[in-house]
């Protein structure tokens, strides 16, 4: 494929498929090939060989605009492929449809992939693409399709312009080597912790340079190691992990004979695991995790009632106990945890009100209580009332950071 192209593809989607587009996004341009075959692809300007290039992703809401931005339609003129995100909502929306009109007149004869999202094959196509003799190569990330690795190879094997199968022999290749060595580390991992354990119960003297030890391998398991498990699929080595780290923090009893590094590293660590057994469905281990950093961030805040990261900290514990509440449908307790994260919100902003970051956090708990309100209770009037004081500190926060992405997204997603 030519490297002349200041963008290797341009994603095109709707905002119903907005999650999808930017994770498809981030993985194309983090995708490195594998060593045999990066060498038969041209990188584009200043990416390095075996590197996909960039992609264009179009992060504008387009609902209240007449016609296409010049920003997309240059980006489609610098765009060597089109990649349409394809379900029934990208059907409905006209913007769909117009950038892959602008890119057939720009590029008559380059390449359009279709990454298929959800629905029906016939139902999820934009009509855009209908209009040719042949359909576009698509590729199925759905379950009963392709399946999401399958799908993306296919991706990337348009893009590159490489034979599919090729690119999936030496990718699972790849793959298994990755999870050999991620498994095999693991492994060696596990039997430090269970000999550092064991070594701590000599002496007091040890037990303190033991325990950090012991501290600073669970950090490496349940941060470094816990991404590089998540991207091999390697979920049961991770289970594994995350239940010698319980067991860990089971016997420590009461905290108040532990420093504050380790009770702070215990807080964060048994957020993260709460959150992973929250991604699989887990609510009561989840549950039992949140409540132990509850119960963590509770002692460290204790010692230091006015440290705002302390508050910070205890904060998210509130929300992420409300939050697993909340999806087992106890509201009333979703709501006094709210209330709390809303209250200790409150005590960040007024630490500092020009802390974009705290008006940001006062404004996300009005907007949960304002969720819960509106869904959950079916209290519009409450709702209504939250919403509007979330939106005081959103606004807030954008005159003191008007170009952060993630404040103007908060602020969109208030209004």
């Amino acid at each position: 494929m030519s490297s002349s192209k200041q963008f290797r593809a341009f994603v095109s989607y709707c905002h119903a498929d907005r999650i999808f587009a930017a994770r498809l996004q981030r993985r194309l341009e983090t995708y490195r090939l594998p060593r045999r075959l990066a060498v038969q692809v041209a990188p584009l300007a200043g990416q390095a060989q075996g590197r996909i290039g960039p992609i264009f992703r179009d992060r504008a809401d387009l609902s209240a605009a007449a016609d296409l931005s010049q920003a997309v339609r240059d980006a489609i003129a610098a765009s060597s492929a089109l990649v349409v995100v394809a379900s029934p909502d990208a059907v409905r929306s006209k913007w769909v449809d117009r950038e892959i009109e602008l890119f057939r007149a720009l590029h008559p004869e380059a390449q359009i992939l279709v990454a298929h999202r959800r629905g029906d094959p016939p139902e999820a196509l934009p009509a855009a693409l209908r209009m040719g003799e042949t359909e576009p190569p698509a590729a199925d990330f759905r379950r009963e399709g392709d399946g999401a690795r399958h799908a993306f190879l296919k991706i990337v094997a348009g893009l590159a312009g490489l034979p599919l199968d090729a690119l999936v022999q030496r990718d699972a290749q790849r793959r298994l080597r990755r999870v050999t060595a991620v498994t095999l580390g693991a492994l060696v991992v596990m039997l430090l912790l269970a000999a550092t354990t064991v070594f701590a119960l000599t002496s007091r003297a040890q037990a303190v340079r033991e325990r950090s030890q012991a501290e600073g391998l669970i950090e490496f398991m349940l941060t470094d190691l816990r991404k590089k498990l998540q991207g091999v699929g390697r979920l049961d080595v991770m289970e594994q992990v995350n239940q010698r780290a319980m067991a860990y923090y089971a016997a420590q009893g009461d905290l108040s004979h532990l420093p504050d590094d380790s009770i702070l590293r215990r807080a964060q660590i048994l957020h993260a695991m709460g959150e992973d057994d929250g991604d699989r469905g887990r609510l009561p281990e989840a549950l039992n995790k949140f409540g132990e950093a509850h119960r963590t961030t509770a002692a460290l805040l204790a010692r230091r009632p006015d440290d705002t990261d302390r508050i910070y900290g205890h904060a998210q514990s509130e929300f992420w106990l409300g939050s697993a509440a909340l999806k087992v449908e106890d509201f009333a307790t979703a709501r006094r945890r709210f209330e709390e994260y809303s209250v200790l919100a409150r005590r960040l902003v007024a630490a500092d009100p020009r802390n974009k970051d705290w008006q940001m956090e006062g404004g996300y708990a009005q907007s949960n209580l304002g969720t819960l309100a509106l869904r959950s209770e079916k209290r519009p009037d409450l709702a209504q009332a939250a919403f509007e004081r979330a939106q005081v500190h959103f606004l807030a926060a954008r005159r003191l950071a008007p170009t952060d992405t993630g404040v103007v997204r908060g602020l969109a997603d208030n209004q």
